[in-house]
C-alpha cells in the first residue's frame, strides 16, 4: 500500500522581534521571535521537520518501488505516527505564519485584516473558484465538521480531535484557549477569537490538500485497487470531499460576524 508524504501543527505564542527574516519552504521566520522555551521560529521548524525526515528514513528499508511493504495493521500503525508528526509541523508552522501576519500587521499600524496568504499555506487551490458567500450561510457550527468520505479515519480535526475522542472535551479545551487568550491584555484584544477560527480555516485547508496531494495524485486504477472504473468513482468521492472542505474553510473565512 503507497502513502504519499505531505510536507505539512503544535500551537505557540513567538514574540515579538526584529524583521530580518528568511525564508523557509513556504513559511518565513524572523529572528528574536522566540517562543516560551526560548527557541527560534527556526529552530521549531528544523525541529519538526527532522522528526518528520528521521521517521521517514526508519522505515525507507521497506520501501519497494515507492510502495510500503507492510501488512495492514503494520501499515496503520506507520500512518497514525507519521501523521503525528506531519500534523505537528503543520501546526507549528500555521502558528509561526499566523502570529508573523499578526505581528508585521501591528508593525505596520494597520487595521484591514491579514491577507490569507499571511495566515496559512495556500492549501487547496479549489478555494480559489469559491464565491463570497458567507454572508449568506446560517450560524457556524461551533466544531469542524468530522471526518469526511475518502479521508483517513486517523485524521486529527482541530477543536474535536481523532474519531473516537470525546467531541465535547475537545470543544471545551479549544474554548479555553480562545478564553485565555482573549483575556490575555498583553496581546491585541479578540486574538483568542482569531486565532481559533485561523486555526480552524488552516485545519479544513489542511485536510483538503492532504488529499489533493496525496490521493488525488495517484491514478484511478491504483485509486481502485486495480480497477480504474472503481478509482475514478473514488476520485469523484474525493473531489466532493474537498469541496465541501473548502466550501466550509470558505464560510468561516468570508463571516464578519
Amino acid at each position: 500500500m503507497a502513502f504519499k508524504m505531505k510536507g505539512s501543527p503544535m500551537h505557540r505564542n513567538f514574540g515579538v522581534g526584529s524583521p530580518a527574516k528568511q525564508k523557509k519552504t513556504g513559511t518565513t521566520v524572523y529572528e528574536g521571535r522566540d517562543n516560551e522555551k526560548g527557541q527560534s521560529q527556526n529552530d521549531v521548524i528544523n525541529m519538526r521537520e527532522k522528526k518528520v525526515k528521521d521517521y521517514n528514513d526508519a522505515v525507507k528499508p521497506y520501501v519497494k518501488n515507492g510502495v510500503l511493504d507492510l501488512t495492514e495493521e503494520q501499515f496503520k500503525k506507520y500512518e497514525i505516527n507519521f501523521n503525528k508528526k506531519r500534523d505537528a509541523n503543520t501546526f507549528s508552522r500555521d502558528s509561526i505564519d499566523t502570529k508573523n501576519a499578526e505581528i508585521n500587521l501591528d508593525i505596520k499600524n494597520k487595521n484591514k485584516k491579514a491577507d490569507d496568504s499571511g495566515l496559512f499555506s495556500q492549501g487547496s487551490p479549489n478555494k480559489q473558484k469559491i464565491k463570497n458567500k458567507g454572508h449568506m450561510e446560517g450560524p457556524i457550527p461551533e466544531q469542524n465538521i468530522g471526518v469526511q468520505p475518502g479521508e483517513n479515519d486517523n485524521t486529527w480535526i482541530y477543536g474535536r480531535g481523532y474519531e473516537g475522542d470525546d467531541s465535547a472535551i475537545e470543544l471545551k479545551k479549544m474554548k479555553e484557549t480562545e478564553g485565555r487568550l482573549n483575556n490575555n491584555k498583553n496581546i491585541k484584544s479578540g486574538s483568542g477569537t482569531s486565532y481559533v477560527k485561523d486555526s480552524r480555516i488552516g485545519d479544513y485547508e489542511d485536510r483538503a490538500s492532504t488529499i489533493e496531494q496525496n490521493a488525488l495524485e495517484s491514478s484511478d486504477k491504483y485509486l481502485g485497487r486495480g480497477s480504474s472504473t472503481r478509482g475514478a468513482k473514488k476520485r469523484k468521492k474525493l473531489k466532493n470531499t474537498v469541496k465541501t472542505l473548502d466550501r466550509e474553510s470558505q464560510i468561516m473565512r468570508d463571516r464578519k460576524d
